[in-house]
């Protein structure tokens, strides 16, 4: 009969001990995905900034833009001032 009892109860401590180290791998799963919630969070933004981005270089005003500024063009009516870099 004690045989019994100690069979038992080292089952009921291998169960415990399984339990125990689930329930700290579902805690580890838990706070990775909160992780990768966050990560994905991020990256949908990052995708709308750049669609936004997009939209905006295919804007006159961005054609414009780079014009004035990498080649210094204007307009027929328009004159262009440089300050001395002294």
């Amino acid at each position: 009969m004690g045989l019994v009892i100690l069979i038992v109860l080292s089952i009921c401590s291998m169960f415990l001990l399984k339990k125990q180290s689930l329930q700290q791998e579902q805690i580890a799963a838990y706070a990775r995905m909160e992780e990768l919630e966050k990560a994905i969070e991020e990256e949908e933004e990052i995708a709308k900034r750049l669609e936004e981005q997009e939209a905006y270089m295919q804007t006159r005003k961005f054609i414009e833009d780079v014009a004035r500024n990498k080649f210094g063009l204007v307009y027929e009516d328009e004159y262009m001032f440089k300050a001395n870099e002294d």
